[in-house]
């Protein structure tokens, strides 16, 4: 069970680092989370530094085991999680999207970011550290592309809370990738993908263009239709211009 055991840190440099050590020190299981109030060095994708006020989010990470999960489908590992942070949004009234492959969003903001580091072993992937970085009662952000709870809501959120809430979708999703409900995974993420099936505006190898959002493959390439034509992109060969936000 995802979060049986919490262990709360007031201050680390990433939650996924920590974690990484306990990993590779033998002295962690399947389900443990790690909370910080602080990261010094917090990461996000695209090796983003993810900036965040004291006490103030919501920062953790937590170790998940499988049993047989081939390599080809770490993609689907990025949808249970995002699909699990999207329902739980929902669920207390928050109008949320998914941004390929892993942001969310409310409207055009970003409200959570993360960040899945995966341990493979021979053709099938033996396990991950899963980040996540969920903004709830910060006000300010350097950027106005961010946003939080608080911001939306006008309301004061007890971060662990809002843990324990996520928890039960996260324990609900990680639930029907172990019992190979592989398809409603997907099918969530892709009904709730930002920009799913509209025209949007890119950039890259220096171009902009117009495309229509199709989707993804197994490996997680972003389906963009181009001229009625349908490119495949991973993360670092396409930049969304509809919005600022990393």
């Amino acid at each position: 069970m995802i979060g049986y055991e919490i262990i709360h840190k007031e201050i680390v440099d990433s939650t996924n680092n920590y974690l990484t050590n306990l990993v590779h020190d033998g002295k962690i299981s399947h389900g443990v989370v790690i909370l910080a109030d602080q990261q010094t060095s917090g990461r996000g994708q695209r090796n983003a530094n993810w900036q965040s006020n004291e006490k103030q989010n919501l920062l953790f990470s937590y170790y998940t085991k499988y049993i047989q999960l081939n390599i080809s489908e770490q993609f689907l590992i990025t949808q249970y999680v995002s699909s699990a942070i999207h329902s739980y949004l929902c669920s207390i009234g928050i109008n949320a999207s998914i941004k390929w492959p892993n942001d969310i969003l409310v409207g055009t903001q970003k409200i959570c970011g993360v960040l899945i580091e995966n341990q493979l072993q021979g053709q099938y992937i033996n396990g991950s550290i899963v980040g996540i970085g969920l903004n709830i009662n910060q006000e300010k952000f350097n950027e106005s592309s961010i946003t939080s709870l608080k911001l939306i809501s006008g309301e004061e959120f007890s971060i662990l809370n809002v843990l324990d809430g996520l928890l039960i979708h996260l324990n609900n999703f990680f639930d029907q990738l172990t019992n190979l409900k592989k398809e409603e995974i997907k099918n969530y993420y892709f009904e709730n993908l930002w920009l799913f099936e509209k025209k949007g505006n890119f950039r890259s190898e220096n171009k902009n263009f117009q495309g229509i959002i199709k989707g993804a493959d197994e490996f997680g390439r972003l389906k963009v239709e181009i001229d009625k034509k349908v490119r495949l992109f991973d993360l670092k060969e396409i930049t969304f211009l509809d919005r600022n936000a990393i």
